[in-house]
């Protein structure tokens, strides 16, 4: 196996299967940022695979909801009191903007609250051989309080993607979309896909999440016939925060990888 020389706290580039080609501290446990949302998406679409939820169920957003909304950094729709949504329309803002909100209102939908929710994931986490300490956003009264990190290895993330994107593959044709169409009973908006313009044949950016010193990068790519993940975390902000280089820097530490992989 490969060590990756990457600039990068941690990462590694995996076939579908599980199969890792390359690898930098792959189980040291660091915070992940938005990356949650990959459990809290599988989680969603098992429920509703398995009858226990419907595609489309309606979703009214509650008070809570809405401070949470109104609080949330990452939220690029507002969501107000008693607005109407879809349980469909939720996991679409998750995995193309990764709102919090979203991940809130999926949350408490699915499990009923948060202490449900931290239990099923337990679960969950059992069935894949997972022993990170992971929690993420809650509904707490201290505001300092209200959105927290996910701590997960590399490898943990690893089996997360797997049994999603090979039990819901509809789910990286979504992450393709150029933009995100969203209408409420209250609003009607659409927003670019924020990682879209980094995709090309080659290349396909599900997700950047953003931290507060540190970004993590997730995506696919195809290489000799062949579907790979790629995941990057811990990587200086500086690298992937400003918009008009990104797609520069993205491009840069893609061909890092695959130069070191397959070298001519």
């Amino acid at each position: 196996m490969t060590e990756f020389q990457i600039a990068a706290e941690s990462g590694l580039c995996a076939e579908l299967n599980g199969r890792i080609l390359a690898e930098k501290k792959s189980t040291e446990l660091l915070a992940t940022g938005q990356l949650d949302k990959f459990v809290i998406l599988y989680e969603s679409l098992a429920a509703i695979r398995s009858h226990d939820l419907a595609f489309n169920a309606p979703i009214i957003v509650s008070d809570a909801a809405h401070s949470f909304s109104e609080k949330d950094p990452s939220a690029k729709i507002k969501l107000s009191t008693g607005e109407l949504l879809s349980v469909k329309q939720a996991i679409e803002i998750l995995m193309i903007l990764s709102d919090k909100t979203a991940a809130f209102l999926l949350i408490n939908t699915v499990f009923g609250n948060d202490h449900n929710w931290r239990c099923e994931t337990s679960h969950f986490f059992e069935q894949l051989k997972i022993k990170d300490d992971f929690f993420t956003v809650s509904d707490q009264n201290d505001d300092d309080q209200l959105i927290q990190d996910s701590h997960m290895t590399a490898r943990s993330l690893l089996k997360i993607l797997n049994k999603l994107f090979n039990d819901f593959p509809e789910m990286l044709e979504l992450a393709k979309q150029p933009e995100l169409v969203f209408q409420s009973d209250r609003q009607a908006i659409k927003i670019k896909n924020p990682n879209v313009f980094l995709n090309d044949a080659d290349l396909v950016t599900i997700s950047i999440a953003n931290g507060a010193k540190e970004d993590d990068l997730v995506a696919f790519f195809k290489m000799n016939q062949k579907q790979y993940l790629l995941e990057l975390l811990g990587l200086e902000s500086s690298q992937l925060r400003d918009r008009d280089t990104r797609y520069t820097q993205t491009k840069e530490l893609f061909s890092q990888v695959r130069d070191q992989l397959w070298q001519k």
